[in-house]
């Protein structure tokens, strides 16, 4: 995303000199944000362990361009570039994107977490491939022997 100070006078209606604008934008660059999120890690055979991860980020980096300055070395006027190649950025544009088209009912997190996690990256998300799943690509799976799949699979074969 690209803009200049006069675009940013515009749009806030604020009056703030470039060297304001500057500032203004480079202390909200560098504000940071704690993310906080579960990670399951698989340990032997089929238990998993939750842990409790934490992590900061940027909401977007900034670059500053200088378009106009006077003889004595003044800038006069920028041109800002806001990137969003932050985890927290990402996750901005993420919802931009779905337009907030994943409502979820109340019932849903009544749900296990492995539902939770099934429903939300394969049905919501919108960057993952479509997966199709029927009883024709199901069966092309190769399943191992002794494995739940497998065995319910058998089963719904007879």
């Amino acid at each position: 995303m690209s803009f200049d100070d006069s675009y940013f006078r515009r749009c806030t209606g604020l009056k703030l000199s470039s060297i304001d604008i500057k500032n203004l934008l480079l202390e909200t660059a560098r504000v940071e944000f704690k993310l906080s999120f579960p990670l399951r890690l698989k340990e032997s055979g089929n238990k998993e362990v939750l842990h409790k991860m934490n992590f900061y980020s940027r909401f977007f980096e900034l670059a500053v361009e200088h378009e106009k300055s006077r003889k004595d070395g003044i800038i006069q006027h920028r041109r800002y570039r806001i990137f969003f190649t932050t985890i927290l950025g990402q996750l901005f544009i993420n919802n931009l994107k779905a337009k907030f088209n994943g409502k979820l009912d109340i019932k849903f997190y009544t749900l296990p977490e492995s539902a939770q996690i099934f429903y939300r990256r394969a049905l919501l998300h919108i960057s993952y491939n479509r997966t199709e799943m029927n009883r024709e690509t199901n069966s092309q799976c190769h399943w191992t022997k002794g494995s739940k799949l497998y065995e319910s699979d058998q089963d719904n074969r007879n």
